[in-house]
């Protein structure tokens, strides 16, 4: 699969969504930021808090808190919060064949990462 020849994207966005429930969980899901920073610090060594409005704090669910840049480009970039996991790339910088790349490598990261913390009871996949 190529990239379309007048492609209307200004940005590609793929997410997952988890879900938890148990209180346990809750307890162990502080750790997923940092854990997940040591699975993919090789190739996006940049590591950045996202400015939250001002009435959430570090337990927000569904709000990016990190992102993950590689070390020269802003894209592609992973955005991580508690329950959320988004890989930002943008027109300029979009291949389909490397962002599929990309995802590969987040997800598999991601994984390696969440369920030895948590047992998400499910998940939802986006692609806008």
């Amino acid at each position: 699969m190529s990239n379309l020849l007048k492609d209307p994207l200004v940005e590609v966005v793929f997410g997952v969504k988890w879900y938890i429930k148990d209180k346990k969980d809750y307890n162990n899901i502080k750790y997923l930021l940092g854990d997940f920073y040591n699975s993919i610090k090789e190739k996006y060594p940049r590591r950045e808090k996202i400015e939250q409005e001002p009435f959430l704090d570090d337990s927000s669910f569904d709000i990016p808190m990190d992102q993950f840049l590689p070390s020269n480009l802003d894209y592609p970039n992973i955005e991580l919060g508690l329950n959320i996991m988004e890989l930002i790339s943008s027109y300029e910088q979009y291949n389909w064949s490397e962002y599929r790349e990309s995802i590969l490598f987040s997800v598999e990261n991601l994984n390696k990462t969440l369920i030895p913390l948590v047992n998400p009871t499910h998940y939802h996949l986006s692609l806008d």
